[in-house]
């Protein structure tokens, strides 16, 4: 659930960054790049803002600069094997571009704000096919670093930006409204921030309204229009989602449990479990298999749960996925 402002470094080529990542869980986030999430393998979910997507393998999603987006390998399935469970796991290509990218040149890109969506919304299928067969070639590139390899990722990446631009809808935002996004990510990240300090404590929408200098309807409006639920049921998913964790200890109570988490009696923490899990927290707690495992860890918001490829097992993966293509 947690908003947070993700700074990219680039360690190869500056504005550039690629990514091959098997991820479990990411919570939603932002940051001012561009960024291409290509599915290789597995599935999962996407949401970009407030649309969910789900994702199969060779979907390709354009998020712009600024929007909030998060990553989900949840399944229904509660009781897959181990195997299959990590054969499912959403593998992405990611492609990371700074807004600022080729600025000397068109500063375009710092003030542009496509529409974000999966590229076959807009791309035929012969054109999303050679996209795909162009990110696939791009990443090779960059992971191998092969001499001169950043003339051709320049080369190839302003190619692109080319297409998506006489492709995908976009408009031009003034420098004041790129300075409102900004803002408001860095709100959400002092109001998440705050929750988390004292999620133990009693914590009221005045609370936030002081620390942000706005009024208690205000602050009800940002986490209505953030997260699509009131500020009291995001405080009961925070503290639900901390029982969950503190339960990976089985020696722990839970009357203990629902006091750490900050609920205000151990009945109260009954009555959000069955409200949102169906089920009495004693029969959650006994739950031993990979989504309940993967779940308690993931659902700790200030944290990804995620695998990072080297150089050599991302070329690796990336040649298997295009022996496929």
């Amino acid at each position: 659930m947690a908003q947070n402002f993700e700074y990219i470094d680039y360690p190869k080529l500056k504005h550039v960054k690629i990514i091959l990542n098997q991820i479990m869980f990411c919570s939603p986030h932002a940051h001012n790049d561009f960024e291409i999430a290509f599915l290789l393998k597995g599935k999962g979910h996407i949401k970009i803002e407030n649309k969910m997507y789900d994702m199969v393998p060779g979907d390709v999603f354009l998020i712009n600069a600024y929007e909030k987006h998060s990553y989900y390998s949840f399944s229904k399935e509660l009781f897959l094997s181990q195997e299959e469970f990590q054969e499912n796991l959403p593998l992405l290509l990611i492609f990371q571009i700074s807004n600022h990218f080729l600025r000397e040149y068109n500063p375009i890109l710092r003030t542009t704000l496509f529409k974000s969506c999966k590229l076959d919304e807009f791309l035929d299928k012969d054109l999303y096919s050679k996209c795909k067969t162009f990110l696939i070639d791009v990443a090779l590139k960059y992971f191998e670093g092969k001499p001169f390899f950043q003339f051709e990722i320049i080369s190839e990446l302003s190619t692109l930006f080319l297409r998506l631009f006489e492709k995908i809808p976009y408009k031009q935002i003034s420098e004041e409204e790129r300075e409102n996004l900004k803002k408001r990510n860095n709100r959400l990240e002092k109001i998440i921030s705050y929750i988390d300090e004292n999620l133990t404590s009693k914590i009221k929408l005045e609370d936030l309204a002081e620390l942000e200098g706005l009024t208690a309807t205000h602050i009800s409006h940002i986490f209505t229009n953030t997260f699509e639920i009131s500020f009291r049921d995001y405080l009961n998913m925070k503290r639900l989602e901390q029982s969950i964790l503190l339960m990976e200890d089985k020696s722990k109570k839970l009357i203990d449990i629902a006091y750490e988490s900050g609920f205000s009696d151990p009945k109260y923490m009954n009555q959000m479990f069955k409200k949102y899990f169906n089920c009495k927290p004693k029969d959650f707690k006994r739950l031993d298999n990979p989504y309940t495992h993967v779940l308690i860890h993931s659902i700790n918001s200030n944290k990804k749960e995620e695998n990072l490829f080297n150089d050599e097992m991302a070329i690796k993966q990336i040649v298997k996925y295009k022996e496929l293509l």
